[in-house]
């Protein structure tokens, strides 16, 4: 045994002084360990205080031994977690690219351009941050401006409530403008996946959300047609509920699409 005595100690000195330099914690088992063999020495001339100093040196290299471990299993723990952190951000990168291409192909597909609204001229029509002006095409809210139509204000707040500062997609149907040189427009509020579904109009389309809720009537003008059908559509919904400006009457309380028709 005497034989793996000195490469046993030569073994135990490397591997401490290793732990060293993986965790500061790893010097408190060493400061005990040299405590420990100033003990042994001084019990070799009789002047030891302590009759096991080898206490000292197994407990202090245990120490340091466990430090060490314990240190390197946290940081194999830290670079697992790193490691999945950063296959996570992968993961979104590449779902937000995909997703990113995919909204890039409905902007071309239906000819959406993205703009801010800067203020509101009166339910519908509003001016850009550019300066543009747009009129919604389709629709047609009660004048509040140069003549007050009843409803007038409350369209005119409902789109002031709802546009105001916020960044929308604007979609021409086949006229670039009107007579007064506005821009004749679709307003999404949101980019549509389907800009012919049913579902999508009624929840992410801003011409739209005007006749559902009563503030505006369905105003047809050639060539822009589009969308005319959905509109008529949601006016009469709205209508035979008497939201908005249907609670007025039949005619509502601007110019319509629904003016002249006869109810069955």
């Amino acid at each position: 045994m005497k034989k793996y005595k000195i490469p046993l100690q030569i073994f135990a000195i490397l591997l401490l002084l290793s732990s060293l330099t993986i965790t500061p914690l790893a010097w408190i088992g060493f400061t005990v360990v040299l405590i420990g063999v100033y003990q042994s020495l001084q019990n070799r001339v009789g002047n030891g205080t302590y009759k096991y100093p080898r206490i000292f040196i197994i407990t202090g290299f245990l120490f340091s031994s466990i430090m060490a471990i314990t240190f390197v299993q946290a940081d194999e723990e830290t670079e697992k977690a790193e490691e999945r952190v950063d296959k996570e951000k992968e993961v979104a990168s590449e779902e937000t690219t995909v997703e990113d291409k995919e909204q890039q192909d409905l902007i071309k597909l239906y000819g959406l351009e993205e703009v801010t609204v800067s203020q509101v001229v009166d339910g519908d029509t509003v001016e850009l941050n550019d300066g543009r002006i747009v009129r919604l095409v389709g629709v047609n809210t009660p004048e509040s401006t140069i003549r007050t139509e009843e409803y007038g204000k409350e369209a005119s707040k409902y789109t002031q409530d709802k546009l105001t500062g916020k960044k929308v997609w604007m979609q021409r149907d086949v006229s670039e403008k009107d007579s007064y040189h506005r821009l004749l427009r679709i307003i999404w509020l949101d980019i549509p996946t389907d800009d012919m579904d049913e579902d999508e109009i009624r929840k992410k389309m801003f011409n739209a959300d005007l006749v559902i809720n009563g503030y505006a009537e369905p105003s047809t003008y050639q060539p822009d047609v589009k969308y005319s059908d959905w509109f008529v559509k949601l006016a009469r919904e709205a209508r035979n509920k008497e939201t908005g400006l249907w609670a007025f009457g039949k005619n509502g309380t601007t110019k319509g699409d629904l003016d002249t028709e006869v109810d069955e």
